[in-house]
C-alpha cells in the first residue's frame, strides 16, 4: 500500500515540475532517465533481482554471505564505470552523452543502491519498511526538488532525484536492520555465482524492456526533437493511475507465485487470481481514458497540454505490459529467467521495428502505437512459453475485455464531446463488469488479502 501512496504523491508533484521545467527540460531528462535504466543492468548485473529470490527463507549466515557479495561485487563494477565515465567526459565534452554522463552514472548508482536494499527488505519480510521506503522515497523527492527546482532547474531535479535515492536507501538499511548483514569476511565466491546465473541472463531482458520502451527516445530525439519526449513523458505518466492500482497486488503477487508455485491447484490459482486483478485494473483503465484530458490539465502546464491525444494509446499499451509482468511470475516462480529474454527479444524487435515504420508518417501517434504492439508481442508469447502451467488460461475473456477497452479509446481520441465519452466509458464498464459478475465476490476477498499481506 505504500507504494501505492508514493505514486500518488510523485503524480501530484508534475504540476510543479512542468512548470518549472519546458518540454525540451522535462525530454531531456527523460532522456538521462533512459540512458540511466539501460546502464544499470549491464554495471549490476540485475543482482538486485537476484537478492530478492535468494536469500528468501535461507539461514542468517547464507543472508550474510548473498547480501555482502552482491554489494562488493556491484562497488567493484561501479568503480570501472567511474573511470569509464572520466574518460567519456573528457574525450566527448560537448556530445550530449558528455554533458550528461555524471548525472547518468549518479542516476544509476542511486538507483542500484536504493533497489538492492529495497529487495533484500522483501526478502527478509520486512514489507512495512518497504512500503514505507517508496513513501520516504517520493517525499524527499517532493522535498527536494521544492529547494532545488526553483533555482537549479533540470540540474536541480536530476540531484533531487540522486539524494532522494540515497536517503531511501539509508531508511530501509536501518529500519529493516539490513545493515547486520554486511560483513566483509563473510564475502563467498558460490553465493555470488548463485546471484550472478539467475541475474545475468536478465541482462538481454532489462536491455529488451529499454527496446522496448525506450529506443524511442533516440528516434524521437533525431526526428521530432526534445519538445515530443517532453510530451510523450508527461503522456506516458498519466497510466501512473493505473499503476497505483497494480503496485497494490504486484508486490504480494511475487511472493505468493514463490508460495503456490507447486502445489496441487497452481494453475486454478493463478488463473483465478489473475483474471480478478485484470478486472480491477481494466475498471481502472476504462475510468482514466474518459478523464485523460481532464488529468492532463490539472496536472501539468500548459505546454504540455496536447499529451492527453495518446494517453489512450499508452492505456492500452500499459494493461498488456501488466498482463505480460503478471505471466513473468511464473518464470519467477520456476526460476527460469531465459524466458524473460525471449519474450522481450520478440517485443524488442517490434518496438524497434515499428517505431521507424510509424513515426515519418504518424509522429507521436506512431510512437505510442509501436509501443502498444510491442507489449502486445510479449504478453501473447509469455503466455505460450507459461502455458503449461496455466492452461486454464481463459483467452477469450482477456480478448473481449482488450476489445472493449480499444474500442473506448478509439472513440475518444476522436474528441466526439464529453457526453459520448461518457456514454461509452459506462458502456464499457457495464461490459467488463458482466463479464466478471460471478468474479466480484472473488474481487473483495482478494483485495482483502493483499492488504493483510502487505502488512505483514
Amino acid at each position: 500500500m505504500g507504494n501505492a501512496g508514493s505514486k500518488i504523491i510523485g503524480i501530484l508533484m508534475l504540476p510543479f515540475y512542468t512548470h518549472y521545467l519546458s518540454t525540451s527540460g522535462y525530454g531531456t531528462y527523460d532522456i538521462v532517465n533512459t540512458y540511466s535504466a539501460v546502464l544499470l543492468p549491464f554495471v549490476t548485473c540485475c543482482i538486485a533481482d537476484s537478492i530478492f529470490i535468494f536469500p528468501k527463507d535461507k539461514s542468517i549466515l547464507d543472508k550474510t554471505r548473498y547480501f555482502t557479495s552482491g554489494l562488493i561485487f556491484c562497488s567493484f563494477t561501479l568503480a570501472i564505470v567511474l573511470f569509464l565515465s572520466y574518460l567519456i567526459s573528457i574525450a566527448f565534452p560537448c556530445s550530449f552523452i558528455g554533458r550528461y554522463v555524471w548525472w547518468i552514472v549518479g542516476l544509476t548508482f542511486s538507483t542500484f543502491i536504493l533497489n538492492y536494499v529495497q529487495q533484500f527488505t522483501r526478502s527478509i519480510d520486512k514489507m512495512i519498511v518497504y512500503s514505507l521506503t517508496g513513501i520516504v522515497h517520493v517525499l524527499a523527492i517532493a522535498l527536494l526538488s521544492l529547494v532545488l527546482l526553483p533555482t537549479y532547474k533540470l540540474n536541480g531535479y536530476l540531484l533531487a532525484l540522486i539524494i532522494s535515492s540515497l536517503i531511501s536507501a539509508v531508511f530501509a538499511l536501518l529500519f529493516s536492520k539490513s545493515l547486520k548483514y554486511f560483513r566483509l569476511k563473510e564475502y563467498n565466491k558460490r553465493h555470488l555465482i548463485e546471484l550472478l546465473r539467475y541475474g545475468v541472463p536478465l541482462i538481454p531482458n532489462t536491455v529488451m524492456w529499454w527496446l522496448v520502451d525506450g529506443i524511442n527516445r533516440p528516434i524521437m530525439m533525431s526526428e521530432i526533437g526534445t519538445d515530443a519526449i517532453g510530451i510523450y513523458a508527461i503522456a506516458n505518466k498519466m497510466p501512473g493511475f493505473i499503476s497505483m492500482l497494480f503496485v497494490v497486488f504486484s508486490n504480494a503477487w511475487g511472493i505468493s507465485m514463490l508460495e503456490e508455485y507447486g502445489k496441487k491447484d497452481f494453475n486454478l490459482f493463478f488463473n483465478r487470481t489473475m483474471k480478478n486483478l485484470v478486472f480491477v485494473i481494466a475498471i481502472g483503465s476504462s475510468l482514466l481514458i474518459t478523464c485523460s484530458k481532464l488529468m492532463v490539465s490539472i496536472l501539468a502546464s500548459s505546454e504540455f497540454n496536447s499529451a492527453w491525444k495518446y494517453v489512450p494509446i499508452l492505456i492500452v499499451g500499459v494493461m498488456f505490459q501488466y498482463i505480460s509482468t503478471l505471466v513473468g511470475g511464473v518464470f519467477m516462480a520456476e526460476r527460469k529467467s531465459k524466458y524473460f529474454f525471449y519474450s522481450s527479444v520478440l517485443g524488442a524487435t517490434v518496438s524497434v521495428l515499428m517505431t521507424f515504420a510509424l513515426i515519418k508518417v504518424c509522429a507521436l501517434y506512431g510512437v505510442c502505437i509501436a509501443v502498444t504492439l510491442s507489449f502486445m508481442c510479449m504478453a501473447i508469447v509469455r503466455i505460450k512459453y507459461a502455458w503449461k502451467s496455466i492452461n486454464l488460461f481463459d483467452i477469450r475473456y482477456y480478448v473481449f475485455t482488450f476489445f472493449v477497452l480499444i474500442l473506448q479509446a478509439c472513440i475518444y481520441i476522436f474528441n466526439w464531446g464529453v457526453l459520448v465519452d461518457i456514454v461509452t466509458m459506462v458502456v464499457s464498464i457495464t461490459l467488463i463488469v458482466m463479464l466478471n459478475r460471478k468474479e466480484l465476490s472473488a474481487v473483495m476477498l482478494l483485495l482483502k488479502r493483499i492488504i493483510k499481506k502487505d502488512e505483514l
